[in-house]
């Protein structure tokens, strides 16, 4: 049976509307395909011209991030040295820059570096107000006030706390010292100037502490070292002064008892000391005035008949930093010219200092 044409107009119907449906979806797919390359072009566009621009605003953002985490973590080194004898290391190593304040006693540094007190009257709030980095003591195994202890806590402030009685305490200290502060500085050249400036003092300590020739040491005898005379004291065997005479070849008159001691006249008489040593602090324009050993003279002792006496003076001498190696090449001084009496005595000035 052959269609009619009404199934052949239904026929033609249905053909363009399915010609129709199937050419929409090729135009919808076109025009998204041109969208998308566009934004694919815009996109790599602005991806060049980016990378075009100059590097140097993203590696000074890089630094200065660099820059503040530095700030942030590391703040600089200040330091608050409650030792006057540690004090006077910090400065013959080259740190006194870095210290930011400073005990009662101390008499190196500016009048501009503020005194917090001492150990035994400490204003913990003036220290607050400093900002420090570094607290150091000479305390050794001493107790160490609870109340610093906590507030170095609270603050986050690292204590450096050393000992130093014998003449190796002393240098071990200043070891000791110039490996936590270098440690401590991220600046090379100056941990490079800090560990010269430790090299440099020892060399010239052992230079004025070599043992003194024969007959210098024959000379000089035994030798009574006093810190004070009315009342007297001397130091006695293990104190720093008696290692250094020692080094140079000379014997303590005092070679038994306590470091530091307390003397009349009976123990001076005793002791009968071949030269007598008084160490002072004081002008170093002193040295050689003989006038504070007036009380012994009346003494029947070797070292007043044969008028071995000496006086040294110099502003740091009780102290046990590194100015005593100024005080070792006075001593060493001292004895080469009293066997050579037309040596001058009494230098008018200290060129190192």
């Amino acid at each position: 049976m052959q269609p009619t044409s009404s199934q052949f107009e239904t026929d033609n119907r249905f053909l363009q509307s399915a010609n129709s449906t199937a050419t929409a979806p090729r135009k919808t797919i076109s025009r998204s395909l041109f969208l998308l390359i566009l934004i694919i072009i815009f996109i790599f566009l602005s991806t060049c011209k980016k990378s075009n621009q100059p590097n140097n605003k993203i590696n000074t953002k890089a630094n200065d991030h660099a820059a503040d985490t530095t700030t942030a973590t590391t703040p600089p080194m200040r330091i608050v040295s409650l030792s006057p004898a540690l004090t006077d290391m910090l400065i013959d190593l080259g740190m006194e820059p870095y210290i930011v304040g400073r005990d009662a006693w101390d008499e190196r540094l500016d009048n501009s570096i503020p005194r917090v007190g001492d150990l035994s009257n400490l204003d913990l709030e003036k220290i607050i107000l400093l900002k420090p980095t570094h607290l150091i003591l000479q305390q050794g195994s001493q107790h160490i006030p609870q109340s610093l202890n906590n507030t170095a806590q609270k603050q986050r402030w690292t204590i450096i706390n050393l000992h130093i009685d014998s003449l190796n305490d002393l240098f071990t200290a200043l070891h000791q010292l110039t490996k936590k502060m270098t440690a401590a500085l991220h600046d090379d050249q100056q941990k490079s100037r800090i560990l010269q400036n430790e090299k440099s003092l020892i060399e010239r300590f052992n230079i004025a502490a070599a043992p003194l020739d024969n007959k210098t040491r024959t000379m000089i005898g035994t030798v009574l070292v006093l810190y004070s005379i009315n009342p007297p004291a001397a130091f006695g065997p293990n104190s720093y002064l008696s290692d250094i005479i020692s080094k140079m070849g000379i014997t303590n008159a005092l070679n038994t008892g306590s470091a530091w001691r307390n003397l009349d006249a009976e123990s001076i008489l005793r002791t009968n000391p071949q030269t007598i040593l008084l160490i002072k602090a004081g002008p170093i324009e002193n040295t050689g005035n003989n006038s504070d050993l007036q009380p012994l003279l009346t003494l029947p002792i070797r070292a007043v008949q044969q008028n071995q006496l000496i006086t040294i003076s110099q502003p740091q001498a009780l102290l046990p930093g590194t100015s005593i190696i100024k005080l070792t090449e006075q001593i060493r001084n001292a004895f080469i010219n009293m066997n050579n009496p037309s040596q001058p005595t009494n230098p008018k000035k200290d060129p190192s200092r």
